[in-house]
């Protein structure tokens, strides 16, 4: 039996392609969610951008790349993904900033070619709605969804390949990312095994790294956000964090309420926030505000937190307290005998007071056989200890 041969002559052509089982057959874009990966045609009003993008703040390579797709079209195209029928198609891992670019060079070409219409020029005019064309309808590849943790980790390991995302904005990707695991978890995740889960899901990262970045959430976003977002790296927030248990440690020894201690630290976080941050100048203003509430020398604060920082124990066991004012003595001209002042003499661990012979004794010894004249041969007292620290201080410094 013959086939049936279609008349597709100019006369029959329009009718054929106007009629309505071509249309009641085509199928329905917005009710689309296939089961499998398959390539598939959308527009940019049927695409959004990932809504939990960890990228926030703009690729710092927007405009190249922009003018690459302007004359060469997308050489990577993004795939897409779709939670559910009610919601429209999305970016599936990487491809945000494209997905932008698009949209602006579709509508800088509609307003060319709306501009050559007024002008008359309906060659230029076509020309330019071909031009827009190219940035609307594209045909790309779908997948699946395959629930928000993999989604979250796809974009940051296709922006982890691309190298150009900023420490905070990784770092606020995982806070998300440990959020969402503990949503699934019996008990909160430890960052070792978050590390783990993140690795295995797509994302190669080591458990250091989660440490570091949850802490640049937790204690630094919201106090140096200029720095931050500026894109202060890993080797910086790693000394913060340093002196950070410095400080705590030696508020600690000093019975300095830990809320007090927290309003001291990000005070001095937060007013030396700046876009290249000087964390000489955050250990200045916390040293001047611990040396103001201990009421001691801000150099004493300096060599005690050097002194942490290389490993050793805080010196001071006791909270100082004010020097008393002594009683005038007979000559009027006469200082105050600080081997006489008792609270200016510093506590020795039992230890040393086991010792066979006297700490004030030893030093005596000391100064008298090794000491040149003028040294202070008396008791180990505060404003001693103060200078030997400023000066020990001073000859590291210098």
């Amino acid at each position: 039996m013959a086939k049936p041969q279609l008349n597709l002559d100019e006369s029959h052509l329009d009718d054929f392609l106007n009629e309505p089982n071509i249309e009641a057959n085509t199928p329905n874009i917005s009710v689309l969610m296939p089961p499998l990966p398959c390539r598939m045609t959308v527009t940019l009003d049927e695409v959004i951008a990932y809504d939990r993008n960890p990228r926030r703040k703009r690729n710092p390579n927007y405009k190249s790349i922009k003018e690459s797709i302007r004359n060469r079209g997308l050489d990577d195209e993004p795939t897409i993904t779709r939670r559910s029928v009610e919601e429209p198609f999305m970016i599936r891992s990487g491809g945000n900033t494209r997905l932008s670019i698009l949209g602006e060079l579709y509508q800088e070409y509609s307003e060319k070619a709306l501009e050559a219409e007024e002008a008359g020029d309906l060659e230029q005019a076509q020309a330019h709605r071909l031009k827009a064309e190219e940035f609307y309808r594209f045909e790309w590849t779908y997948k699946p969804w395959n629930g928000e943790i993999n989604a979250l980790i796809g974009h940051m390991a296709e922006n982890e390949e691309r190298g150009d995302m900023i420490y905070i904005e990784k770092a606020l990707a995982v806070k998300d990312l440990l959020d969402m695991f503990n949503a699934e978890a019996e008990k909160p995740l430890s960052s070792r095994k978050l590390a783990s889960k993140i690795t295995e899901t797509g994302w190669s990262i080591s458990h250091n790294s989660v440490t570091l970045m949850l802490y640049a959430v937790s204690e630094l976003d919201g106090q140096i956000d200029k720095a931050l977002w500026s894109g202060l790296g890993s080797p910086q927030i790693s000394k913060l964090r340093a002196l950070h248990r410095a400080y705590g440690k030696f508020c600690h020894s000093q019975n300095i309420p830990s809320e007090s201690f927290n309003q001291k630290w990000q005070e001095s976080l937060t007013i030396c926030d700046d876009e290249e941050l000087n964390i000489d100048s955050i250990r200045r203003y916390a040293d001047q505000l611990i040396s103001d509430e201990l009421q001691v020398d801000y150099f004493t604060v300096t060599a005690e937190i050097d002194a942490i920082l290389t490993g050793s124990r805080p010196v001071l066991k006791d909270k100082p307290q004010k020097q008393l004012q002594e009683a005038p003595s007979e000559t009027q001209n006469s200082e105050p005998n600080e081997a006489n002042n008792s609270d200016n003499v510093i506590n020795l661990d039992q230890s040393s007071r086991d010792n066979s012979t006297t700490v004030n004794h030893s030093v005596a010894t000391e100064q008298q056989s090794n000491t040149p004249p003028g040294s202070h041969s008396g008791p180990v007292t505060m404003t001693v200890l103060n200078d030997l620290r400023q000066q020990l201080y001073v000859d590291v410094v210098t």
